[in-house]
């Protein structure tokens, strides 16, 4: 199935029974390809694709990432984390936001999503919180 066919049967109707050509398409080799794919499934808010477009947001071409970046902003499970996340990630005991800093390490490219946060407490005052912050982002991507 051609790129403008996949997109057209993504607007149509459902994404999941195109599971296997849209995760192909979210790694091939053309930038406008995966832009487009990731834009159209951003649109339908597929949120069983937030984690193959999340590998996304370090993707070689800007154009990419930001699409991965606008289409995560639209799924479930990231706001989700998003919520969850920041709300741990400011908490006043120190061990929660050591622990959810090594929670995000764990999601791998989808603890991107949540890099400015733990960017942030890059330079909190305790160094346990800053050395977990520093060690998520590195094990991040």
């Amino acid at each position: 199935m051609g790129k403008d066919a996949l997109l057209a049967a993504i607007k149509d109707g459902p994404a999941e029974p195109h599971k296997e050509a849209l995760t192909s398409g979210l790694s091939a080799l053309h930038w406008r390809v995966r832009r487009d794919i990731t834009q159209a499934l951003g649109a339908k808010k597929a949120n069983d694709f937030a984690t193959p477009i999340a590998g996304l947001l370090i993707d070689p071409d800007f154009r990419v990432r930001i699409a991965a970046q606008e289409a995560l902003a639209r799924m479930r499970p990231v706001k989700n984390l998003t919520a969850e996340m920041s709300e741990k990630l400011r908490d006043e005991d120190l061990e929660v936001r050591v622990e959810a800093l090594r929670g995000l390490a764990k999601l791998g490219h989808m603890g991107l999503t949540q890099a400015g946060g733990a960017a942030h407490l890059l330079s909190h005052r305790d160094v346990f919180v800053s050395k977990a912050a520093k060690d998520a982002l590195l094990q991040m991507g």
